[in-house]
């Protein structure tokens, strides 16, 4: 598959670089936010090689399949940067799509916030899970214990509570 013969396709069956406001991309999908659908020619988009199937939905999304729409997306994306910037009068159409993009570049103080919070908590997310699944485990063992030595009629023994017993006896407790 010629990714860039796939990505000029789809900008030409879209309407051209002016008509896209965000490209992105899923697992198999290249999903576009176009400014005017009037100008797709979805039979056209349909027919492209490498296209698996076009979806209208909120954004337009072509299926590329898994692995592909990575690249696809990026050939698009590079296309949609190097746009030559001219002094001259832009139509409506290439106006809005303008503004929409520099709207998505911009950041907020909220997108700031979040994502600082997000930078902070995605590198400890494999700890906190690896806890989870630890602490899981250790509540599954100390409630088999507990109901164990409830129905056995376990006592307890000097400091040692009746799950502390069964856990003890089963060299589990240290």
């Amino acid at each position: 598959m010629d990714y860039n013969m796939v990505g000029d396709a789809i900008v030409k069956h879209c309407g051209g670089l002016a008509n896209f406001i965000h490209v992105t991309n899923c697992m198999t999908r290249v999903r576009m936010t176009i400014a005017d659908t009037s100008l797709v020619d979805m039979t056209a988009l349909k027919a492209i090689e490498g296209v698996l199937g076009v979806v209208e939905d909120d954004t337009l999304q072509v299926i590329v399949g898994p692995g592909k729409s990575t690249k696809v997306a990026g050939v698009i994306n590079a296309r949609l940067k190097g746009q030559p910037d001219s002094g001259e009068a832009l139509s409506a159409v290439e106006q809005k799509a303008k503004t929409a993009r520099e709207k998505a570049k911009k950041q907020t103080r909220t997108k700031v916030i979040l994502k600082h919070i997000a930078n902070i908590f995605v590198p400890i997310l494999p700890a906190l899970i690896a806890a989870g699944i630890l602490m899981g485990l250790n509540n599954v063992i100390f409630n088999s214990a507990a109901s164990w030595a409830l129905t056995h009629h376990v006592a307890s023994v000097g400091d040692l509570s009746p799950t502390q017993v069964v856990l003890d006896q089963r060299h589990l407790w240290v």
